[in-house]
C-alpha cells in the first residue's frame, strides 16, 4: 500500500496540478471499462493510472487516504475491487 501511496504522490506532484481537489480517485474490480465510462462522460483520462492491491480494503485504505487530503471520491462498492485509479 505505501508503494501506490508514494507513487500516487510523486504522480499529482509531477502533473502539474498539485492541488489535490483537482484529481478523483476510485476503486473498481474492471478498471478499462470504468476508464471508458469516464471517458464517455466526457471525462479527461489523459493522467488516467490504476493499481492493483492484493483486495478491496487496501484500495479503499488508499482512496480515503486521498480523499482526506481533498481529492474527489470515486469510491465503488463492488465486491472485488482490488484496483485503485486516479485522473
Amino acid at each position: 500500500m505505501s508503494e501506490i501511496i508514494m507513487e500516487i504522490e510523486a504522480m499529482v506532484m509531477n502533473e502539474g496540478h498539485k492541488d489535490y481537489s483537482y484529481w478523483k480517485i476510485g476503486n473498481t474490480d474492471r478498471p478499462t471499462p470504468r476508464k471508458k465510462q469516464f471517458a464517455n462522460q466526457g471525462e479527461n483520462t489523459k493522467f488516467w493510472k490504476q493499481w492493483y492491491t492484493v483486495n478491496k480494503d487496501d484500495s479503499l485504505e488508499i482512496c480515503k487516504h486521498f480523499i482526506e487530503k481533498g481529492m474527489k471520491s470515486e469510491l465503488t462498492k463492488e465486491t472485488g475491487a482490488n484496483y485503485v485509479y486516479v485522473f
